[in-house]
């Protein structure tokens, strides 16, 4: 059916009799069939609206039928997006009302490059057919999602399979894993009673199961190897093994349980669309008057962060700078609007504090954000090879100050640190300044004991601006020595994204390497000024010295 979208209403009525109409722009839904035609319907026309219908009046003569729709929803022209069929979309929201969820009149259904999301629609595109005000205003509640259809670990326990499952064995399952295990059920995956007690979300998944994978999701290792990436193949290597692990775990747990056969596909889409979906919920904060309790035992799952999936917020892009921001109220979920958000666009949310890095961008939702202060780089030891082999050269010709620093810091060197834009582990800032203390200094000459004590009880501690700065060189050491790992440079991937040319894949590639370089830069920059300012300071000018912890959290010289 050609069908064009009339404003004032919500639903669109199908007319297969007029198919032979050529639509010179855009696609839709025709209305209705009495009064559309007139008989005296020549070769072109337009609409007219004759309270309460609309006719199409002859405007030209043309050798074929053609007329201008009064909107237009297509890809083509509507900025990257195409809306769902008018049907499947009612289904929907008919589903989700039904559910308790809560929606903005002013969220329509559409496909951004195949994955089903929410746009804000114009004027004359609400769903009830009245005319809105023209996009979201701050203030607008855009979702509120009830506790009752949020799928997370109690959801599973209340399937068939958890209530089968004994608590230690669900204790085995991670939670991404438990919430794959729903949509599964919910599917019917190889069950002989095809969805059991999960059938209500079904309308749900199949409309999940319509969107396309991003790109990330579906290379091949030698894709991946084509990026000249070591990162990327080291983080997709990682994602593969772990997935694997996740299967052989859950299937001796699940076999010959309600008749469900995990089969490898499904359970990689399954996770697939966990990991694109999921939010990790922050703890719910206490009343005061119960925090003075905090350190009692309690087997609440409340007072911890978990994952959940939320249909219908699942099809809202996660984005670091996203003006739609999540609430919690007692186990509800609610989006509110913190600033305008214009018809057209698609809608966001901002992630809940601890937001998202890139790898979860890149892998689950096909694209790198702008701008990340939540993204970070790992780093694995607290310093460069070169500097701890000085310090294990010490050790091998007994000298008693690096021996006690080894035995002090040999632990820390073993784990990895995440670092962020505005965020030095503090445990990593310890371990470097116990390797780079200098006995012969006053502030800095302290019993082994007592630094034994700073490290078991992870204190913070500054010594002095002297060894300080011998920690921030360190750390710039660090950055450079992980900029020369890469393949290019920062200047040459800015150059390769401008110029190209480049298929999708590789612009993909290339902005998360491009993102991760942005990141070592800054701490390179940020180290330079902290090693500038120290000079300054011993030349008798500058300010005070303060800790590297305090230092990162001032203003930052752009890359």
């Amino acid at each position: 059916c050609l069908s064009t979208q009339l404003p004032g209403k919500n639903r669109p009525w199908h007319l297969p009799q007029i198919s032979n109409i050529h639509l010179s722009t855009g696609l839709k839904a025709c209305r209705r069939q009495s009064s559309l035609m007139t008989p005296s319907l020549r070769p072109s026309g337009e609409f007219v609206k004759f309270q309460p219908h609309y006719r199409l009046r002859a405007s030209s003569s043309k050798s074929r039928l053609s007329f201008q729709p009064l909107q237009v929803s297509s890809a083509a022209v509507a900025g990257g997006y195409e809306d769902l069929p008018v049907e499947v979309e009612n289904a929907f929201w008919d589903w989700a009302e039904a559910s308790g969820v809560k929606a903005s009149d002013r969220l329509r259904l559409a496909k951004f490059d195949g994955v089903v999301g929410l746009r804000v629609a114009g004027r004359e595109e609400t769903r009830s057919g009245e005319l809105g005000g023209g996009g979201l205003r701050p203030g607008d509640v855009v979702l509120e999602i009830p506790k009752e259809s949020i799928v997370s670990m109690d959801t599973f326990k209340e399937t068939e399979l958890g209530k089968k499952l004994g608590p230690e064995q669900i204790r085995l399952i991670s939670s991404k894993v438990q919430i794959a295990l729903v949509l599964l059920q919910a599917l019917g995956s190889g069950s002989s009673e095809k969805g059991g007690d999960m059938e209500g979300l079904l309308p749900w998944i199949q409309l999940v199961r319509g969107s396309e994978k991003p790109r990330p999701c579906k290379w091949s290792m030698q894709e991946i190897e084509r990026t000249q990436n070591p990162k990327l193949m080291t983080l997709f290597g990682a994602l593969k093994s772990l997935r694997r692990s996740q299967l052989e775990r859950v299937q001796p747990l699940v076999k010959g349980i309600g008749g469900l056969q995990i089969t490898e596909s499904d359970f990689d889409w399954a996770m697939t669309e966990v990991d694109r979906r999921s939010i990790l919920l922050p703890p719910e904060k206490k009343p005061k008057e119960d925090r003075r309790q905090k350190q009692q035992p309690t087997a609440s799952s409340a007072s911890n962060s978990m994952h959940i999936v939320a249909p219908v917020l699942d099809f809202l892009q996660p984005d670091p700078l996203a003006s739609c921001h999540l609430q919690l109220d007692d186990g509800n979920v609610k989006i509110v609007a913190t600033e305008q958000v214009t018809s057209g666009k698609r809608v966001q949310f901002r992630p809940p504090p601890p937001g998202i890095p890139n790898e979860v961008f890149l892998t689950s939702h096909g694209y790198i954000p702008e701008i990340n202060t939540n993204d970070f780089v790992t780093l694995r030891g607290i310093c460069t090879d070169v500097e701890w082999r000085e310090l294990l050269k010490k050790v091998e010709a007994s000298d008693p100050t690096a021996t006690n620093k080894f035995q002090l810091i040999k632990i820390f060197h073993d784990d990895s640190y995440s670092i962020s834009a505005f965020n030095l582990p503090q445990r990593l800032l310890l371990a470097l300044r116990i390797l780079h203390l200098n006995p012969q200094l006053p502030k800095q000459n302290m019993p082994f004991e007592e630094l034994k004590e700073i490290v078991q009880e992870d204190k913070t501690i500054f010594f002095s601006a002297q060894n300080e700065a011998k920690v921030a060189q360190s750390l710039l050491d660090v950055a450079e020595d992980m900029l020369k790992k890469y393949p290019t440079t920062l200047r040459e991937d800015m150059r390769l994204l401008k110029e190209g040319p480049l298929d999708e894949d590789q612009r993909l590639a290339i902005e998360y390497r491009r993102s991760k370089k942005a990141l070592v830069h800054q701490l390179k920059q940020r180290m330079e000024d902290y090693l500038e300012q120290h000079a300054s300071r011993r030349a008798g000018a500058g300010n005070p010295a303060v800790s590297l912890e305090k230092f990162i959290l001032q203003p930052v010289r752009m890359v």
